[in-house]
């Protein structure tokens, strides 16, 4: 019975001691953006420089919502398939002289 309970104590401190590890690997993140958006409110960094991160998830949801961001990220994603293309054509034919000599 004792070793039981014991097994189930280390089991339980694993399971904290990973969600710990878990949590405090965001805390730095989320200090970083607690601060920035202070300094945003408080008018030590002005809104043309660096937008609190409040505006920026504000405007996120409003190109979101209106359709903008998911025509971008299409646009983006068909330039950067054209460049991949071209790359991939560019590299083919410095293969195929490479071959040549």
């Amino acid at each position: 019975m004792l070793r039981n309970r014991e097994a189930i104590h280390m089991k339980l401190a694993i399971v904290l001691d990973k969600g710990l590890e878990a949590a405090t690997q965001w805390l730095l993140p989320l200090g970083i953006v607690a601060v920035w958006e202070a300094l945003s409110v408080a008018g030590f960094i002005p809104s043309r420089v660096l937008p609190a991160p409040t505006d920026v998830l504000a405007a996120g949801w409003k190109v979101l919502k209106n359709g903008e961001l998911l025509r971008n990220i299409g646009v983006s994603s068909w330039r950067a398939g054209v460049g991949l293309k071209v790359a991939i054509a560019a590299a083919r034919a410095v293969r195929l002289e490479q071959k040549k000599n």
